[in-house]
């Protein structure tokens, strides 16, 4: 029985170092990132741009993909065949939908949203183990 507790401050000393050596890491990709991540603009409006998702196609790159809304930014001007990617450490997700009414024949559509965010976001496992180490 002595020998046990002298061993089990030990095992436990032993796991809180371990549980500080495997720490979760602060952040994670970004799971609403889509998979696209270029697009072409075809038509600049008021308050944005419609634009085509681009990829390749038999190993050429075509831009007549998807169609999706570019909302305007404040300092960015938008002109046709501008390509729009996001920068490093950012990526593009779609954010709700556009919906607008083409000119030449009326139809109504509707398209998804194009939104520029961060690429890694804080992972929660880490939140969770930061508070464990508060409290050793």
């Amino acid at each position: 029985m002595r020998k046990l507790l002298l061993i089990l401050p030990i095992v436990l000393l032993g796991c809180a170092e371990l549980s500080k050596i495997y720490a979760p890491s602060k952040t994670v990709h970004n799971e609403e990132c889509v998979e696209i991540q270029m697009y072409e603009i075809f038509q600049v409006l008021e308050n944005g741009a419609l634009a085509n998702a681009c990829g390749y196609k038999y190993g050429i790159e075509t831009c007549n993909g998807l169609v999706v809304f570019v909302p305007a930014q404040k300092g960015e001007d938008f002109y046709d065949d501008k390509i729009i990617m996001p920068a490093d450490g950012k990526c593009i997700v779609y954010d709700g939908v556009y919906k607008y009414t083409t000119k030449k024949e009326g139809n109504h559509k509707t398209v998804p949203k194009l939104k520029i965010v961060d690429k890694e976001i804080s992972n929660p496992a880490y939140l969770e183990w930061m508070e464990t180490q508060a409290i050793n």
